[in-house]
């Protein structure tokens, strides 16, 4: 398998573990609970977001989010567009 889908596979299984264990962690300190759960698609390089949970939560969760994914998308690009010229002039 290729080590970036690997890294990516990775990180989702350890998104879901956390979202799933945290809750029954925190009950043993008696806290009190708040989750929200946050999801993006990158359509050329702009994230549409989309999330649930408590308000404060999910507003943060989906600006950081959606800027971390517009971030990386325009890196990206700039990398294909330096690649293409590259490319072309070979």
């Amino acid at each position: 398998m290729n080590l970036l889908f690997t890294v990516g596979l990775a990180l989702i299984l350890l998104g879901v573990f956390l979202l799933v264990s945290l809750p029954f962690i925190a009950m043993t300190y008696h806290a009190e609970v708040s989750t929200a759960a946050v999801g993006c698609v990158v359509v050329l390089f702009f994230p549409i977001c989309f999330g649930a949970g408590t308000p404060p939560a999910l507003t943060w969760g989906l600006t950081a989010v959606a800027a971390l994914l517009f971030v990386l998308a325009l890196v990206q690009w700039l990398l294909w567009k330096k690649y293409r010229q590259e490319e072309e002039k070979a």
